[in-house]
């Protein structure tokens, strides 16, 4: 009898446990603070990284950068930055 209730207590204990546990590692990262930029010919090089912050799925924060090698600022357009 003390065998079946050890038993019966060891599993829901486990599944007490791993329901506990989720795996967000799919979870996509969170970016905020990007806009479009309005930018004239002749001004200074616009900061794209200028309050933009990103957040992993456990809230922590991670490194953002720019991929803006489309991005042709002496000709006038409409351009897509990447943020990586």
């Amino acid at each position: 009898m003390k065998k079946l209730y050890l038993t019966i207590i060891t599993l829901l204990l486990i599944i007490t446990l791993s329901s506990c546990l989720s795996d967000n590692s799919n979870d996509k990262p969170i970016i905020n603070g990007t806009k479009d930029f309005e930018f004239i010919l002749g001004d200074p090089r616009p900061n794209w990284l200028e309050g933009v912050s990103a957040y992993d799925y456990n809230e922590e924060e991670i490194l953002v950068t720019v991929d803006a090698s489309d991005v042709d600022l002496q000709n006038p357009g409409i351009y897509e930055l990447i943020y990586i």
